[in-house]
This record gives structure tokens, sequence and C-alpha cells, in this order.
């Protein structure tokens, strides 16, 4: 089932800590695979931050050639800046940096040989699994590192809902300290639920998305 889109939510915004979060701010993005390899692991984190963060395909999906995905991307101002990380079937790595996405157009991003920068190497990830306990369906999904001013793309993708118990699962790229993310999840009754995660040396988290979570 497709998400409902902007049109009901344009009037909400709520502010959060030093984040804040309306709709209106939310992009398409088209991410294509031109590569001629298929690409396990997709990261699309804001520029401003030092980490790559989450990978946006999920624990259980690979991104073939010739395919395209769609994604909602969050950034406060009228542009925001974006690097792109894959990771192919060879564990070669293809980096695209400060890509500009603005509000006055959907964007298309193309992931071709010209990336290319050779072998990444074998990504030390975490597994971190969002399980969604409320009675209602969760239809926006935010898991941002926590030194960003945006809350990047929507990990659901752009079809994808959250149903109750529904367990969503992500692949997030480690560092060599503790790593703080963010959580933002917003429901069908467009409340939204936000809490700060750390990652240190454990290899698997699990969170609950409960009402206790909604942001007033």
């Amino acid at each position: 089932m497709g998400k409902r889109f902007f049109g009901t939510i344009a009037a909400l915004a709520v502010a959060a800590s030093a984040f804040a979060f309306s709709p209106d701010e939310l992009h398409v993005l088209t991410i294509e695979n031109e590569t001629g390899y298929e690409i396990l692991y997709l990261f699309f984190s804001p520029a401003d931050s030092n980490f790559w963060g989450v990978d946006v395909l999920g624990s259980n999906r690979t991104f073939p050639s010739g395919d395209s995905i769609g994604f909602l991307v969050h950034y406060p101002e009228y542009c925001g800046a974006f690097d792109l990380l894959a990771i192919d079937e060879d564990l070669d790595a293809y980096y695209m940096f400060d890509i500009e996405l603005c509000d006055d157009a959907d964007e298309t991003v193309t992931i071709t040989f010209d990336s290319f920068d050779g072998d990444f190497g074998e990504p030390t990830f975490a597994t971190v699994s969002l399980t969604n306990d409320l009675y209602n369906e969760i239809y926006y999904l935010f898991l941002s590192p926590a030194d960003s001013e945006k809350w990047g793309v929507d990990v659901l993708d752009i079809e994808t809902i959250l149903g109750p118990d529904d367990v969503a699962e992500f692949l997030v790229l480690r560092s060599s300290g503790v790593d703080e993310y963010d959580v933002l999840a917003i429901d069908d009754d467009y409340d939204l639920y936000r809490f700060r995660i750390e990652l240190d040396d454990t290899s698997h988290y699990t969170y609950l998305i409960e009402y206790g979570d909604m942001v007033f």
C-alpha cells in the first residue's frame, strides 16, 4: 500500500531539540543503479554529518543494476546537501559528494561507474531493529546521525508502511567510537515519536517505538 502524501499534513510543524520537522520539506528522491553491478549497501547521508549512518536499503534488500528506488528526504532549509556511498557485490565503493536537493523539483541521482573508487573492504555494521509498538501504522521513519541538522532519508522508502507489531531492521555502518542516532517516527494520525539511541560495541540493538516517545 502506498503512503498518503503531503496535502493532508502540510500544516504540521513540530520543533524538537535542535531539529524541526515539517512535511512541506519532504523531497522526492529517486536513485538509479547504472553501475553494471548489484549494490549490496547504500548510504545517503547528510553532508553535515561525520557518519555514513544507515544502509537505506534495509537489511534484507539489494539494489540490482538497472533498477531504481524512491525515497523521501527531509532537510530544514530550501536546499540540503547529501553524500552517497554505494558498496557493490565485489565490495567496491562508489562515492558521490555534496549532492544538492532543493524544494523546487524532484531529484534523480544516478550511480554510474564514474563514481567508482575501488575496494571498500568488508564493512562493519551494527544491526538496529525498530518495532512498531503502536496501534497506529507508521508512515515515515527517520534514523539520522545525531550530529546532523537534517533528518535525511525516510528509511521506509517511498512505498513502505510499518504496521502494528511490524519490525524494520537496518544496518548501520559503524565508526570506531560510540555513535548516536536520532529516531523520528510519524504515524497515520501524523503524531510524532522521537528518541535517541547510542551504538557502542554491541552488534544488535532492539528498540520499541511506543506512545511514551510521542512529541507533544
